[in-house]
C-alpha cells in the first residue's frame, strides 16, 4: 500500500470518527513527504444515459425509496483522477431503509450481480456509515451509505454515537452511488 493511500485512508477514518462524535472535522495537514495527487480533469465520464437509467431503476428497487439521478462531479481519490459521473442519491430513515449494514450489503450484491468487482482500496467504514468501490473493466462505482441522528434523538455530545439509543426513524440516511467510465 502506498504512503499516499495510507495517508488518505487514515484521514478518511479520522473524519468518520469525528463525525460520529458530533464534531465537525477540520482539514488535517498531510504528513510531510506525502505527495498530494492532482486530479486529471476529464479522465472520467458518466455511464451512457441508458445504462445510468437502468442502474437507477435497479438501485431504486433494492432500496425501496425514490432516487435523484444527475450528472455530478467524480473524483477517483485513489488514482487522483476526476471527471463527471452518473450520480444517484437517496435519503430515508432506518424505518424505510433498514440498517446501514443491510443497505451497504444489498447495494454491493446488486453491483456484483451485474458483473462489478469489489476494489478494497475504496473501502471505508465507521459507526455512522460506510463506503466502497467496485470496478467493471474501465468503470468505477463509488458508493457511500451514511447516516446521522435526527435532531429529536438528543444524543449526548460527550459520548460515542453507539451510546445513543436511536429508534429506526431517528437514523437519517444519505446514500450516494456514483458510476463513471474512462
Amino acid at each position: 500500500m502506498s504512503k499516499r493511500t495510507l495517508a488518505y485512508g487514515l484521514l478518511c477514518c479520522a473524519a468518520l470518527l469525528l463525525a460520529a462524535c458530533g464534531t465537525t472535522p477540520t482539514p488535517l495537514p498531510l504528513p510531510t513527504g506525502v505527495p498530494v495527487p492532482t486530479a486529471s480533469a476529464g479522465a472520467y465520464e458518466p455511464l451512457p444515459a441508458a445504462e445510468c437509467t437502468a442502474l437507477h431503476e435497479d438501485v431504486a428497487a433494492v432500496l425501496g425509496v425514490p432516487l435523484e439521478q444527475t450528472t455530478g462531479p467524480f473524483v477517483d481519490y485513489i488514482a487522483g483522477e476526476s471527471g463527471t459521473c452518473c450520480q444517484l442519491a437517496a435519503t430515508g430513515t432506518g424505518a424505510t431503509l433498514g440498517s446501514e449494514l443491510a443497505v451497504t450489503s444489498n447495494l454491493q450484491f446488486l453491483l456484483e450481480d451485474q458483473g462489478w468487482i469489489v476494489d478494497m482500496q475504496y473501502a471505508a467504514g465507521g459507526p455512522t456509515g460506510s463506503a466502497f468501490g467496485m470496478r467493471q473493466d474501465e468503470r468505477l462505482a463509488l458508493v457511500s451509505v451514511m447516516w446521522t441522528p435526527s435532531a429529536d434523538a438528543n444524543c449526548p455530545d460527550d459520548q460515542p454515537i453507539s451510546a445513543c439509543n436511536l429508534k429506526p426513524e431517528q437514523m437519517l440516511f444519505t446514500i450516494i452511488v456514483q458510476a463513471a467510465q474512462k
